[in-house]
């Protein structure tokens, strides 16, 4: 067989095993949703309480966290994500969590402000998606 016919057709079936693997990978959400979210970036540390995902004030070289609890009420584990957007994206930290069928968890958001930190307000969003675990 030609050395170039093998190499053809080992590159589409490589393509397309990439794109089956996505197209899982793309199915196995179960659930999206995107909160607000803002942080302020002040001279002393306080906490708001709102229908948005707020941080509050926060001083530069300090934290804060919150929580989402999160229920899992499928028959299948699940992995939970967020993604911050917006100009809390730097500032946002996650650990990607696992959550079993018929659990709940609390999902810890951090947000960690560099000393410095110019002061003002800032927003965006989080975006939480939950996959069903593959493996």
């Amino acid at each position: 067989m030609n050395y170039k016919i093998v190499t053809i057709v080992l590159f589409a079936v490589s393509l397309l095993l990439f794109f089956a693997t996505l197209q899982v990978y793309r199915s196995s959400i179960v659930f999206e949703s995107e909160i607000s979210a803002y942080l302020i970036v002040s001279e002393v540390s306080g906490f708001d309480v709102s229908p948005v995902f707020n941080f509050g004030s926060v001083r530069g070289g300090d934290s804060a966290t919150r929580t989402a609890n999160i229920t899992n009420s499928y028959d299948f584990p699940i992995v939970v994500r967020a993604a911050p957007k917006g100009e809390i994206k730097r500032f946002v930290s996650f650990v990607v969590d696992e959550i079993e069928a018929g659990k709940s968890k609390e999902i810890a958001v951090s947000a960690v402000v560099p000393a410095g930190e110019r002061l003002r307000n800032y927003t965006g969003s989080i975006k939480f998606t939950a996959r069903r675990k593959l493996i």
